[in-house]
């Protein structure tokens, strides 16, 4: 379809030309009748006179009318199915102003959508017997391609400013219908709640949409500001589910903004921008390192800050492609230049000297002032051992994480710590 496209921005090759009607019902008829007027003894040069015209104009088209068959070839199937889609929104009776209005898109100047998709298609079927093995014939007796084009090209005068619209509106259907599926498919889910004012964050009973619900663990979440900023720390061992939390919110974030059901039992959040540093890896085609990789994604975040767009960022374990002192200072200046520009964001961190900061003498301690106003909360998942086995309830809980596991996995991988 791509390239049936394309074809709709193409200049006309013989549509409103003068004397194109002469030529396309002139030439055949006179060629026709000379052919047929043989068997009572007109000579055989006449015919072949007007048959040889024929192929000359066949021949100075011959590369135009090439280049739209490789760009319309093929498209026939996909435009009939395409037809009986639009047929089905055109037979439904709706309620909704916005299906109503979408429905109504989809005539034009009496003319409806599925019958003009369906005529490009039937024409486009007779454009592809140039493939035929009697082509040539017809084609030359009758200038087939020519008359294939020019009612192609006349279809594309009458209805083609509107064929982008009419698959914008096949898309919208179906992204309520998904919605609309979504919704039917787990009907415990919730409509979100969208703030236009300052940053807002609430969820009760928040679940990863992905994980089935006798596996899920929700976890309710609060967090928010009057435009001074806020930054959620989360702090936890190996495994606790710290990262899956934060796809939790994010999903959960896209579906509400694109208006779906959220997987929450409540949700309220405000107009948000997205953006996530999450799973950065090194490229060795593009020369980069996992650093600078994640440099690239946080300079994208800072970039997006300082446009003053509604920010709400998601990183998960910030800088981890460095040393470990490199890695404190360098997130304690980027929290700080975040905070300092009130943002919002929520984080996974394994560095505890971050959770500090939700103290404003930390900030000062640290060498920064502590921004007026300015939110950090600290939430934290955690696990225990119990006969030696690693255990996790996967809630969000209030405050630091002060136990961490990555010894005991080690020494259950084998690795003698001693």
């Amino acid at each position: 379809l791509e390239s049936l496209f394309s074809f709709l921005h193409e200049s006309y090759i013989i549509s409103g030309k003068k004397g194109i009607s002469i030529l396309l019902y002139g030439l055949p008829i006179i060629t026709l009748a000379i052919g047929v007027s043989m068997a009572f003894g007109i000579p055989f040069p006449a015919f072949m006179f007007f048959f040889l015209c024929q192929v000359g104009v066949n021949k100075y088209f011959e590369k135009r009318v090439k280049h739209i068959y490789r760009m319309t070839t093929k498209s026939c199937k996909i435009l009939k199915a395409y037809s009986k889609i639009i047929e089905l929104i055109e037979m439904q009776e709706f309620k909704s102003t916005r299906l109503l209005a979408l429905q109504k898109r989809l005539i034009v100047e009496g003319k409806t959508a599925s019958v003009c998709i369906r005529k490009i298609s039937t024409l486009l079927e007779w454009f592809d017997t140039r493939n035929g093995m009697f082509h040539f014939l017809f084609n030359n007796t009758i200038l087939l391609d020519l008359h294939c084009l020019y009612r192609i090209e006349r279809w594309r005068k009458e209805a083609g400013n509107y064929v982008g619209d009419w698959f914008n509106v096949i898309g919208e259907f179906e992204s309520l219908s998904s919605f609309a599926c979504l919704k039917f498919n787990n009907p415990e889910w919730t409509m979100p709640l969208l703030d236009e004012q300052a940053f807002v964050l609430e969820a009760e009973k928040l679940g990863h949409p992905l994980i089935p619900s006798s596996e899920r663990i929700d976890n309710d979440i609060k967090a928010g500001s009057d435009g001074k900023g806020c930054m959620v720390l989360i702090t936890g061992p190996n495994m606790a589910g710290k990262s899956t939390f934060l796809r939790t919110i994010g999903l959960n974030i896209v579906t509400a903004l694109a208006g779906a059901p959220v997987c929450a039992l409540s949700f309220h959040i405000s107009h948000v921008v997205l953006y996530t540093s999450m799973q950065t890896s090194d490229s060795l085609d593009k020369h980069l390192s996992l650093f600078y990789a994640e440099l690239q994604r946080l300079k994208m975040i800072i970039d997006a800050i300082n446009r003053r767009e509604p920010v709400f960022f998601i990183i998960d374990e910030m800088l981890k492609g460095t040393n470990a002192l490199d890695r404190q200072k360098g997130a304690i200046a980027l929290l700080r230049q975040l905070m300092m520009n009130r943002a919002n964001g929520i984080t996974a961190t394994h560095d505890l000297e971050l959770t500090k900061l939700e103290q404003p003498g930390e900030w000062a301690n640290a060498g920064f002032p502590f921004p007026d106003g300015v939110q950090v909360l600290n939430f934290h998942f955690d696990g225990f051992v119990e006969d030696d086995k690693l255990l996790f309830d996967y809630k969000l809980k209030k405050g630091i994480c002060e136990s961490f596991n990555a010894l005991v996995l080690m020494k259950k991988m084998g690795i003698h710590l001693q």
